[in-house]
């Protein structure tokens, strides 16, 4: 059998064999191992090569028992970027939020640099989201108001969060809705799919209602909790 073959079934081999040289003297001459004690009786004694034996591929691995490569770490955070920055809400319009910054985003691997309100999934399994905005809407004396939160998965509802007050006091009294909205959850994802944060708000007195991100915990949220195989 050949050094080649030998070396190729990865045995126990005595040595390696140099193949080449400048100036092709040396060709078929052993390359010695350094020893390992210190009288160096074993220098190019052998190479023993490791055989994988029962070790299994990372891709033929079971999705929940595979390490996190450093592409599965998506996590994520939008908002608006200028100190005090709003939105203004078209009344009764359904309507993206319009975050013009990112606040982080691991390692670039969420891509929401291309645009702060879509996360586009390119790694498949169970994610966390979280939508909130710090929200102002007055109303007049008699009013019902709707204010509704959406994190949208393919332009349909994902997660969501829906609430109505109402008020039909008399004259000289005002209605406000004024404060932090938020929905969170979590859900699976597959490659392609994409999510939004939406919202939607509506009162008998038409003006437009203004959201801002005004805490640390306000904006558009992400993050992959755990990959699975795509579906």
């Amino acid at each position: 059998m050949s050094r080649a073959r030998e070396f190729a079934t990865q045995g126990n081999n005595a040595a390696l064999v140099l193949n080449s040289s400048a100036a092709s003297t040396d060709v078929g001459e052993n390359l010695l191992l350094e020893g390992t004690d210190s009288s160096s009786t074993d220098a190019g004694y052998h190479l023993l090569q490791e055989k994988y034996g029962t070790h299994v591929p990372y891709d033929q691995l079971e999705p929940g028992n595979r390490p996190q490569l450093n592409k599965d770490t998506i996590w994520f955070r939008t908002w608006f970027g200028v100190t005090g920055g709003t939105q203004s809400i078209s009344h009764a319009t359904v309507t993206t939020c319009a975050y013009d910054a990112v606040h982080w985003d691991h390692n670039g691997n969420a891509n929401m640099a291309a645009d702060p309100n879509k996360f586009t999934c390119t790694v498949p399994g169970i994610y966390w989201f979280k939508l909130s905005n710090y929200l102002t809407f007055t109303g007049h004396a008699s009013v019902h108001q709707y204010s509704y939160a959406y994190i949208n998965r393919n332009g349909r509802d994902f997660i969501n969060q829906y609430h109505s007050h109402g008020y039909g006091g008399g004259s000289g009294y005002t209605m406000h809705n004024t404060g932090t909205q938020t929905t969170e959850g979590t859900g699976i994802l597959s490659v392609g799919d994409y999510v939004e944060p939406k919202v939607y708000y509506y009162k008998h007195a038409d003006a437009a209602p203004v959201i801002t991100t005004y805490a640390l915990q306000d904006g558009f949220w992400g993050m992959l909790l755990k990959r699975l195989d795509n579906f």
